[in-house]
């Protein structure tokens, strides 16, 4: 897990439950986005907005 102050528009790799996901902010400051790794979703070309 990750804390909530940790978080930024990099996003981080972290496990709950079991389970792998990518946390991330969309927007500086706003709230908290989790997704399945990009492996199993085909995401592979997604990236955070700058």
């Amino acid at each position: 897990m990750a804390r909530s102050a940790e978080i930024g528009t990099t996003p981080v790799p972290v496990g709950a439950a079991g389970r792998a996901f990518v946390v991330v902010r969309l927007r500086p400051g706003g709230e908290i986005s989790a997704f399945p790794p990009a492996a199993r979703t085909g995401w592979s070309r997604w990236r955070p907005p700058r």
